[in-house]
C-alpha cells in the first residue's frame, strides 16, 4: 500500500469522519479555496483557514480528490498525526 493510500484510509480516524463525505474538489486552486471561499473546519466546525487536497487514491476507494478544510489548530494536529503515521508506516517496511 502506498503512503498516500495509507494516509487516506487512516485520515477518517484523525478527522473523526468518513473521508467519502468530504466535499469533492471541483477545482484544485488551494489559494482560491482559502482566500475567496468560506468553509468550516471538518474537524471542529470553526472557520477553516487551511485547505488540503486529499487523493485521488483509487487504492483507498477515493477516485476523485476531496477538500479537507481545517482551522489552524486542527491543521497542526492533523499534520502531527500524519507525520507520526508516516513514520510508523515507513518503520514497518523492511
Amino acid at each position: 500500500m502506498t503512503i498516500a493510500a495509507f494516509l487516506t484510509a487512516r485520515l477518517a480516524e484523525a478527522l473523526a469522519q468518513d473521508v467519502h463525505t468530504l466535499p469533492e474538489a471541483t477545482h484544485t486552486d488551494i489559494d482560491r479555496r482559502t482566500r475567496d471561499e468560506l468553509h468550516d473546519c471538518v474537524r471542529c466546525g470553526s472557520r477553516a483557514q487551511v485547505a488540503f487536497l486529499l487523493g485521488p487514491s483509487p487504492e483507498a476507494g477515493l477516485p476523485a480528490p476531496r477538500w479537507v478544510d481545517l482551522c489552524s489548530q486542527c491543521s497542526t494536529a492533523v499534520r502531527e498525526w500524519a507525520h507520526q503515521e508516516r513514520g510508523r508506516q515507513e518503520g514497518d517496511q523492511p
